[in-house]
């Protein structure tokens, strides 16, 4: 019984396990000659609090994996975290540009049998240019998507929290 707790809790940490590798190498190829730094942030609890309060959705864990990108004076965050879908943990990759909007998502894990209609592209498109101020509900400014009627709404409040956190680490940077 204690180690299918144990197996049930780290199980998040553990999807994202070798995946700092495969993300330096999107990174690196889509931000050619950029200055990256790596770091795993420890979000502090009274942020996390307001910002799950703001997006509707709990963070997994304590942290979030994040990279700092640095080309031609223009500064770029990537983050990588988990939402939960239905059947399976989706890891995503969201890169957002100098203003803090969304530049990319990128599904990089989701072994779930069911709601795989998140990985299209064409949907996930459908996030870029919105930041934290902007509205994220299924049916609103987001589109559904056949057979994500679970995960398409974990994905829409994912990028709502991530956006709010990609701000919070935006105006808490020392030159900021």
């Amino acid at each position: 019984m204690k180690t299918i707790i144990l197996l049930f809790l780290f199980l998040p940490i553990i999807a994202l396990a070798g995946l700092r590798e495969r993300v330096d190498a999107i990174l690196h190829e889509r931000y050619e000659n950029a200055t990256m730094t790596f770091e795993k942030f420890i979000i502090p609890v009274e942020q996390k609090k307001i910002i799950q309060a703001q997006s509707g959705q709990k963070f997994i864990k304590d942290f979030v994996f994040v990279w700092k990108i640095s080309r031609d004076k223009e500064q770029r965050l990537a983050l990588v975290d988990a939402v939960r879908g239905k059947s399976a943990f989706i890891t995503v990759l969201i890169t957002f540009d100098t203003l803090h909007s969304v530049e990319q998502i990128d599904i990089l894990n989701y072994k779930g049998d069911r709601g795989r209609g998140v990985m299209n592209k064409e949907w996930l498109a459908q996030f870029v240019g919105k930041n934290a101020d902007d509205d994220f509900t299924i049916g609103n400014s987001i589109d559904a998507v056949t057979g994500a009627s679970y995960s398409a709404p974990e994905i829409a409040k994912g990028v709502k929290r991530w956006s709010l956190l990609a701000r919070y680490l935006a105006e808490t940077e020392p030159d900021a």
